[in-house]
């Protein structure tokens, strides 16, 4: 292949103090565009990015605040144009623009399936760019880099290695059309003289590939059978061999290409091959599964040696296409290798790889293991749902992808109703009376399925009949016979039975949506087909609740009946509930009354507690408008609430006017939750309450000096606040006692100064830790924690202490670590607030901080990190949390890219958040820097690591029933720093070591081979002499070998 060249004028890389350079990205969305935007934002330069719809762009991986997003589509000249205009008109005479052509339809395989899409795509759109280039006079004013392909030597190359001269001989149509882009890229070079060049690319990987290509699937897989989610492994060809390189080192390439003086073709690879077994022996041993192979061709398996279980499978139905619909393993291979030689590029360019394959694949290996099973499984089915449409998702010749063996969610049908009934749990378990305003319409249920999902129930439920079971033959037959209440029932039932087909679309639509299915049977012949659709429980109608042989049918099969009970008095109630007693079933009363809607007068709901007096779980079935009884009722002790949902109130029928829309359904839903949590039956005093009692309670301070031995007489102290110590009830049990540690005057007096076993600080017996153990404290109190000489000391700084003098801090033997202040001129530090004056204050003194902590650092060994609580925080509740965190995450990475640091300087780290944190005297709610998908999204995005906060995790996973074990897991690569307490319920942080509901061996077991600082951070640990952050140094050691 013959590489001609053109000379223009280098640019030089600028210095950190020079403009900003301008590039734009055509396609931004692909794993090749994520990686070089981000090299682009790191060396300061201006980036557009293009997309071809901006309205349905899902920003998975790039937070586009930081760029100027825009559409282009290749296919279309004037959106082209378009695009070349905007970006070219911001040029000043000097500048030059670069163009980085990614956007590609970038599979083998569907060059196969589609070879017109990918000529058009791949050949014709490169050349619709370089025309316009040259019409709108553009060719002196850019610098363009395409991007080109192995695929272009062909499935037999001519010879191996391969270079830069290495003739084209494409034999698919992928590489035909990246070939042909390639000549005319020449072309425009030599004829037009732009400075346009072609890099041939060799496979490159990273953790944001696509699940389609082979390496993404197979360590995606992996760690979905890691996790249980998914049992095995179908692969193609696993002696198949690759040159296999990392997306960071290609993109450095492509930019270094665009520097050069010369416009000429590069080559980019690693140079070595490595086989598909190989790939999968590092996934899997990444993510803990040791496998042995056996067998050969394609009956070879690969074998999890801890449990015999098969993994792995060979399927040739997952050859490529261009190999025959399926290829035989003993087909003679190609003598010659596919695999590069990149000397041009390291001569010429300096280029040279940084990661080696193993580091390739264990990267995104790990990364996959910390990403929840939700996403894990919504990745592999994209991948399914991509070969389903004739897609195939084939990396290039003789690999395949792998193929889900019964994926399974993580989803246990009725858990929550069988801890409810048990009564394991307070848990409120929410139902949505469907029933039959579906109409008869199977996709008007599947929308309201979806409309309760969206509401945040627990289960949907519906109605089955057989009518001969039930009416009379003449009444089915002749309703106009009936009064008219009959005939209008019977008319409406006719029309609103669903099939039994229906049924099982309903059923599965619950199942993926992880919703709980429950039915109410009106006779025997429906309760068994009820039973046949694995529902949860039956529900049994007020109408039957005598209906003694229907019962007795339900019961039979051994699964909880939720029994209505309008239309009955209480003796006749009474008579049930001596029925059902003397049965081995689970049961629950639910108060109901059986008008459609029910006057608020006839409700009866302090009934309540008499059916609590019959069975211990009670609930409520209400058919009353409006929301707020359904909220009394859990008020008054109901664990099972059931209404009907409906999209229109208006319309006719048996249940509609008697049914909530979806937005009441929402709103009550969040009402009761709330309400669940103010549910507490003990009282004790939270954080904010003690801050409170801090703040306006008064403690004891001495009015002398004490020395050791010296007794407490009443006029040895004064009354005063804040009230940091002994309270007045306590104070009668330490008069006339001697004092054990000296006391000067002004001392706020303590049980520490009294108790005999108190050490003081310079006494205490740290264990001896393997990570940087450190202590947290204030400057005011630095000397008294300086002689324990931590390894690790942090700072809590206010807006004060970052403008005061610090002299005399400073220690030869402890690592630096400050926290940044959280409230400046009386607002809470929120970088992503909407609030311009309170941004801006948060970002002057976080920038402020940096400069502190960097001239602190120079009294301390080694590089200092910046603990930084960025907010996120707001006084109400949101209505829609996800679309709200989103926009924090947004505003916090537009905010963040302002604050101006040298990372060789110092070590930022955003710290997670708890879900109800507490400011200013009272709880927030926090929507920012709380989940673990932000954390890693804006970490990864600054390239920053984090201050993993073990009990604002915990308080997190518990708000949203998620695993803290898996949490840490997934953050894992990104933790720099801990902060370690225990934590109860939601709200409840700081709590001492093992007093909470932390799972300390699971969390510290996952963070073995970190390599991270830490700090307890008990509450008011620092006060009595620091007695509680001691204590928690003490109750850490039976975890010294992970710690």
């Amino acid at each position: 292949m013959s590489a001609s060249s053109i000379r223009h004028n280098c640019v030089k890389e600028p210095t950190k103090n020079s403009a900003c350079r301008k590039a734009l990205i055509i396609g931004l969305h692909s794993q090749d565009g994520y990686h070089l935007c981000r090299l682009l934002l790191r060396k300061g330069y201006t980036v557009w990015g293009t997309v071809k719809d901006v309205s349905s762009h899902r920003e998975t991986r790039i937070l586009t605040d930081s760029i100027t997003l825009m559409e282009l589509d290749l296919f279309d000249t004037e959106s082209i144009k378009s695009v070349l205009l905007k970006t070219g008109r911001t040029l000043t005479p000097n500048e030059q623009l670069e163009i980085y052509c990614l956007a590609a339809v970038s599979q083998v395989a569907k060059g196969v399936t589609d070879p017109v899409q990918s000529a058009n795509a791949n050949a014709l759109g490169p050349i619709r760019l370089l025309t316009n280039i040259v019409d709108l006079e553009l060719t002196e004013r850019v610098r363009c880099f395409f991007a080109a392909s192995s695929e272009i030597f062909g499935r037999d190359p001519v010879n191996s290695p391969q270079n830069e001269d290495t003739p084209c001989l494409p034999t698919s149509p992928y590489g035909m059309a990246k070939a042909f882009m390639m000549r005319q890229v020449q072309f425009y070079r030599e004829y037009y003289g732009i400075f346009a060049c072609s890099g041939i690319l060799y496979n490159h990987e990273s953790e944001v590939r696509a699940p389609s290509f082979v390496t993404r699937k197979v360590t995606l897989t992996a760690s979905a059978i890691s996790k249980g989610l998914m049992g095995c492994l179908e692969i193609g060809d696993l002696a198949a061999e690759r040159d296999w390189g990392h997306a960071d080192d290609f993109v450095k390439g492509m930019w270094l290409m665009l520097q050069s003086d010369t416009a000429e073709e590069y080559l980019f690879c690693t140079g070595k091959l490595h086989t598909v077994r190989e790939l999968v022996e590092i996934a899997f041993s990444t993510v803990g599964i040791q496998l042995r192979w056996q067998g050969t061709g394609i009956d070879e398996v690969g074998i999890d040696d801890a449990t015999n279980e098969v993994r792995v499978r060979v399927n040739p139905m997952f050859y490529t296409p261009e190999e025959g619909k399926y290829r035989e393993l003993t087909k003679v291979k190609p003598n010659a290798k596919i695999v590069g030689d990149y000397t041009k590029a390291s001569k010429n360019l300096g280029w040279h790889q940084t990661y080696d394959f193993e580091d390739t694949i264990k990267s995104m290996a790990l990364n996959d293991r910390s990403l929840h099973d939700e996403e894990i499984l919504q990745k592999l089915n994209l991948l399914n749902d991509e070969r389903s449409n004739g897609s195939d998702t084939c990396l290039s010749r003789d690999i395949s992808t792998s193929h889900v063996q019964s994926p399974l969610k993580p989803f246990e049908p009725g858990r929550r109703l069988k801890e409810v009934l048990s009564q394991e749990s307070d848990y409120v378990y929410i139902i949505a009376e469907i029933g039959i305003n579906h109409d008869g319409c199977l996709q008007t249920a599947l929308r309201l399925i979806d409309a309760a999902k969206d509401a945040g129930v627990d289960a949907v439920k519906f109605q089955k009949r057989h009518l001969p079971s039930i009416y009379n033959e003449s009444t089915i037959d002749d309703p106009n016979s009936q009064e008219w209440n009959i005939e209008y029932l019977i008319e409406t039932l006719k029309v609103t039975e669903l099939s039994e087909t229906d049924f099982g679309t309903i059923q599965a639509h619950c199942n993926r949506l992880q919703l709980d299915l429950i039915i109410t049977p009106f006779d025997e012949i429906s309760a068994d087909f009820v039973h046949s659709r694995s529902v949860v429980a039956f529900k049994n109608a007020s109408c039957n609740m005598l209906n003694f042989k229907l019962i007795d049918s339900m019961v039979e099969k051994r699964l909880p009946v939720l029994i209505s009970t309008g239309m009955w008095t209480d003796e006749e109630i009474k008579t049930a509930v001596t029925y059902l007693n003397a049965k081995d079933v689970q049961y629950s009363l639910m108060l109901s009354n059986s008008t459609y809607p029910c006057p608020y007068e006839d409700i009866s709901l302090s009934y309540l507690k008499n059916l609590s007096e019959y069975v211990p779980v009670v609930g409520y079935s209400g058919h009353e408008r409006g929301i707020f009884i359904p909220v009394a009722a859990v008020a008054m002790g109901a664990r099972i609430i059931e209404k009907h949902i409906t999209f229109d109130k208006s319309k006719s029928g048996l249940d509609h006017k008697a049914s909530m829309e979806p937005d009441e359904w929402r709103e009550m839903v969040r009402q009761i939750r709330i309400l669940e949590t103010s549910m507490g039956k003990y009282k004790t005093a939270n954080q904010a309450e003690l801050l409170a009692r801090q703040s306006f309670c008064l403690s004891p301070y001495a009015k002398r000096d004490f020395k050791q031995g010296e007794v407490l007489t009443e006029n040895d102290f004064v009354w005063r606040a804040p009230g940091k110590g002994l309270y007045q009830h306590e104070i009668s049990e330490y008069m006339g006692k001697p004092v054990v540690l000296e006391i000067k005057s002004g001392d706020c007096l303590s049980k520490s100064h009294f108790h005999t076993n108190t050490l003081g600080i310079a006494e205490w017996s740290i264990p001896n830790y393997s990570k940087m153990w450190g202590v947290k404290c204030r400057f005011h109190d630095f000397l008294d924690y300086s002689v324990l000489s931590a390894p690790v000391v942090e700072f809590h700084c206010s807006q004060k202490d970052i403008y005061d003098s610090t002299t005399g801090i400073c220690s030869a033997t402890s690592q630096l670590v400050v926290h940044a202040p959280e409230i400046v001129d009386m607002m809470l530090v929120d970088i992503c607030s909407q609030d311009e004056r309170q941004k801006t204050l948060s970002l002057n003194i976080l920038q402020d901080t940096i400069t502190k902590t960097i001239e602190l650092s120079r009294q301390f060994p080694g590089k200092p990190k910046l603990v930084v609580p960025f907010g996120g925080m707001q006084l109400d509740p949101a209505r829609d949390e996800e679309t709200v965190r989103k926009d924090l995450l947004r505003r916090a990475v537009s905010s963040f890219a302002a604050l101006k640091y040298d990372p060789d300087e110092i070590e930022i780290l955003p710290e997670n958040l708890p879900p109800k944190p507490w400011y200013l005297g009272g709880e927030w709610n926090q929507y920012g820097f709380m989940t673990a998908d932000d954390m890693i999204q804006f970490c990864q995005h600054f390239d920053l690591k984090m201050t993993f906060d073990i009990c604002h995790a915990q308080l997190y996973c518990k708000s949203c029933d998620e695993d803290l074990v898996d949490y840490t897991r997934r953050v894992r690569p990104f933790v720099s720093h801990l902060h370690i307490s225990d934590a109860t319920g939601i709200g409840g942080e700081g709590v001492q070591i093992h007093e909470g509901e932390i799972d300390f061996e699971g969390v510290f077991t996952e963070l073995k081979d970190c390599r991270c600082s830490w700090v307890t951070e008990v509450w008011a640990g620092h006060t009595d002499n620091g007695q509680g952050v001691y204590k928690s140094m003490l109750e850490l050691q039976k975890y010294q070998h992970l710690l």
